[in-house]
């Protein structure tokens, strides 16, 4: 059997036969059909070329909604949307390119565009730009966001470093520390399934709100190492088994809401003063009441530590300890 020859010109064309065949139409000013007969190409394909000339490259198939350059300006604008707190959904981004493709692309087909707002358009999008993904966004509050600004974090790094000089600091890493604490609940709270009537809205059952809670107050150096941290229990008497599996040189104490008071900062701060290096020394740490205590301050200073404080509602973006401890 001989080799199958196709019958029609579907696919048979290059790149070169469609400009050949539009250079013959020019300088023989023959028609479109003859000189797409002429140059042995599809006469409907040489059509589609010319409308499209100059503006996208010719190939087989339906044609795309949007053109490469639109799926990359797209792109750039749904990863600068994100950065700026306020990324897309899918279900957004499909029914913007929907809205997009009805004010400006109007020879588009209806049933061409409602791709976009089902699947395949989507699809497609994601395949051809694979610098853009899909992912769990974190709520962040509005305070937050509004305070992370260039001015302020410009300013706290302008006050890190001139400290840093003050102290003498600037190349000893093992002299700059962070501390932070950190919230543990010990109980875990799942809402049972409880029999009642069918018809009922509501269904109070009589239990603690609130589990209770450890906090652990961590300190490291830049170098990566860290301190014995202390541990902050909710009460008034210690047990003698919390502290046995806990690490050597590590401390506790009882306080009456579990979290960091102001004398439990000053015994930090005599806790922390064994284990730093010798020398006076930076200490990042971030906006709470007690630290901000005169008697933590002078504590500090009787130590040979200095303070200072991240802005406030920055620290999940400028606290050392919750980007790559916690």
């Amino acid at each position: 059997m001989g080799k199958y020859i196709k019958k029609n010109l579907r696919g048979n064309w290059q790149e070169e036969d469609l400009q050949n065949a539009m250079r013959v139409m020019r300088t023989s000013k023959l028609s479109t059909n003859a000189a797409a007969i002429h140059c042995k190409v599809q006469r409907r394909t040489f059509k589609a070329y010319l409308a499209a000339y100059m503006q996208s490259k010719s190939r087989m198939g339906r044609k795309i909604v949007l053109s490469p350059q639109q799926d990359k300006e797209l792109s750039k604008r749904n990863i600068r949307l994100a950065q700026t707190g306020y990324p897309i959904t899918s279900q957004i981004l499909r029914m913007r390119v929907f809205t997009y493709c009805e004010k400006t692309i109007f020879q588009i087909h209806l049933c061409r565009k409602q791709k976009w707002l089902v699947v395949l358009g989507y699809r497609v999008f994601l395949c051809c730009n694979p610098i853009t993904a899909l992912r769990k966004a974190q709520n962040l509050n509005p305070g937050r966001a509004q305070k992370l600004n260039c001015f302020t974090v410009s300013d706290y790094f302008g006050k890190l470093k001139i400290t840093m000089e003050e102290l003498g600091i600037m190349n000893k890493p093992e002299c700059i520390y962070n501390v932070n604490e950190k919230g543990y609940i010990l109980c875990l709270h799942k809402q049972p399934l409880v029999l009642t009537q069918k018809s009922g809205k509501r269904v109070n059952l009589v239990a603690v709100e609130h589990g209770k809670n450890v906090t652990t107050v961590s300190c490291g150096y830049a170098i990566g190492s860290a301190i014995p941290p202390m541990l902050l229990f909710k009460g008034q008497r210690i047990k003698g088994e919390w502290l046995e599996a806990l690490p050597p040189g590590s401390i506790a104490q009882m306080t009456s809401c579990g979290s960091m008071t102001t004398e439990a900062s000053v015994n930090w701060l005599t806790h922390f003063s064994h284990y730093k290096v010798a020398g006076s020394c930076l200490l990042v740490f971030d906006k709470v009441t007690s630290h901000l205590d005169q008697c933590t301050v002078e504590a500090a200073d009787h130590c040979d530590i200095t303070l200072l404080r991240l802005p406030s509602k920055t620290t999940h973006e400028l606290q050392p300890m919750d980007k790559s401890v916690f």
